[in-house]
């Protein structure tokens, strides 16, 4: 009896090991599945990639996803653009005849103001929008729309503070780190800066702020002011700018327009007329690529704004400097501090921040869909993703993977800023390169003294509404309203 029981046990124990390990494999195959026999025996494709940054990357991912698919008709090809704007406008122009590429790596602000030249995911169990929402930080999220899911975002582009410790430490009173608000950025400034009588009119300046011919990302300052100042930029129905015309009422009570005190405010530091007064048309050369970036490896500013790959620009800066024996800063005293806010974080409810979202999506152009969007998941995956930023250095938008990314210190902070980032949000008919342009513009007739703050406000608004409107005007022309019978 107790033989057979064993006989018995040996059987059922043997079945079970089968079962497990036929589930196991069957896992494995619906998990190859995910990416093999997309084509059948006989048929080729060749997947077109279009991207502006990092073409390396994007071949070696493209090498691996036909690796994986195991289909030998299956081939990828990179296309390199000089810029994300030439890459837009081409796109557009290709597809107006008929042809394209099958997936592009562009601003994820373009994606969501074009759905219609987009190919969306489209009832996916295995990618839902609901476990995109879930999944990835929510500047991202601008990339759901009517319950679909229009491209894969890839990396979070910010801005923070870059500033020299040796400075703070030395000139600064009560810290050795930049304070955490816009009042005490004002405050530290003039404690850091030492004005003197050259053409700079300064041996050192507190910060490059104030300008925008001769800074990297003024626009985009100006913006994250606004954004924090909670201005309403475009009406509710996104039809005209209203950021000129529009009042609110501040913490104590008095009656303003808040784009109109952010302007002034940010120009005030390139004004010599004005206490705060920190950065001249001399301090950097507006026809050079590195602007304050080099003002800042040679030691003659203390703070800057920039971006993750700004601050490999600035240790390349510094390398060249020191190989031709000029004088510049020591790698090690460069620090990267959040970007400041109106609010204290410490008692608010919580920082705002503009995000810039780095994507893959598929265009309309694309003659395999399916292929296409194969790609983009098998982009999404973790590992995939880890080897983006290990390449990009842009923090990634993957929630999971933001703990190990923390990890490195020199982007904590941009890190740590993508996961609380907005996406900056556009009415349809003005373009990412216009708005920045824009207000760049604007800021430069004040440096000028071509106008009042007022009047330069104005300009602006009407010149947005006039692009959104006539936008608007082009689209009832092609795409006319039925009437209602």
């Amino acid at each position: 009896m107790a033989r057979k029981q064993t006989k018995m046990f040996k059987k059922i124990f043997f079945v079970a090991l089968v079962l497990l390990f036929a589930g196991f494999f069957a896992g494995c195959e619906r998990k190859d599945r995910a990416t093999s026999g997309l084509l059948a025996p006989g048929e080729t494709f060749e997947l077109e990639i279009w991207t502006a940054d990092y073409a390396g990357f994007f071949a070696s991912l493209g090498s691996e996803f036909v690796s994986a698919a195991r289909s030998p008709g299956l081939s990828t090809r990179v296309v390199k653009f000089q810029s994300d704007s030439e890459l837009q406008s081409a796109l557009v122009d290709a597809m107006a005849e008929g042809a394209g590429p099958d997936v592009i790596f562009t601003d994820g602000g373009w994606v969501s103001q074009n759905p219609k030249k987009i190919t969306p995911l489209d009832s996916d169990p295995s990618f839902s929008p609901e476990k995109f929402r879930s999944s990835f930080v929510r500047s991202s999220h601008g990339l759901l729309r009517d319950g679909k899911i229009f491209a894969i975002p890839l990396g979070v582009e910010t801005l923070a503070m870059f500033f020299n410790e040796d400075h703070l430490v030395d000139r600064l009173a009560v810290r050795n780190e930049p304070g955490a608000t816009w009042n005490d950025f004002e405050s530290d400034i003039l404690q850091l800066s030492r004005p003197n009588k050259s053409f700079e009119r300064f041996s050192a300046s507190g910060a490059a702020i104030g300008r925008t011919d001769n800074l990297t990302h003024a626009p985009e300052i100006l913006e994250n002011l606004w954004l924090q100042m909670r201005v309403e930029l475009f009406s509710k129905d996104a039809t005209e700018a209203i950021f000129a015309s529009t009042s609110g009422v501040s913490s104590s009570g008095k009656t303003m327009n808040f784009a109109e005190e952010a302007l002034r405010f940010f120009t005030n530091f390139a004004d010599p007329r004005h206490k705060n007064f920190a950065w001249s048309r001399f301090l950097a050369d507006p026809d050079s690529e590195d602007r304050e970036f080099e003002t800042f490896a040679r030691g003659k500013v203390s703070q800057v704004f920039g971006t993750p790959s700004d601050l490999d620009r600035i240790k390349k800066i510094v390398k060249n400097l020191q190989s031709a024996g000029d004088r510049a800063v020591s790698e090690k005293n460069i620090r990267v501090a959040f970007f400041p806010q109106v609010d204290d974080p410490n008692s608010s409810a919580s920082r705002r921040l503009v995000a810039k979202i780095r994507v893959l999506a598929v265009p309309k152009s694309t003659s395999n869909r399916i292929i296409a969007w194969k790609f983009l998941k098998f982009a999404a995956r973790p590992d995939n993703l880890r080897a983006f930023f290990a390449e990009s250095r842009l923090p990634g938008a993957l929630l999971e993977l933001i703990p190990e990314q923390e990890a490195d210190s020199e982007l904590q902070v941009f890190v740590r800023q993508a996961k609380f980032a907005s996406p900056r949000n556009l009415p349809a008919g003005l373009s990412q390169s216009d708005f920045l342009a824009g207000i760049a513009d604007t800021i430069q007739k004040i440096n000028d003294g071509e106008t009042s703050v007022e009047r330069a406000l104005k300009n602006l608004e009407t010149k947005f509404t006039q692009k959104i409107r006539r936008h608007r005007e082009i689209q009832d022309v092609i795409h006319p309203k039925i009437p209602e019978k």
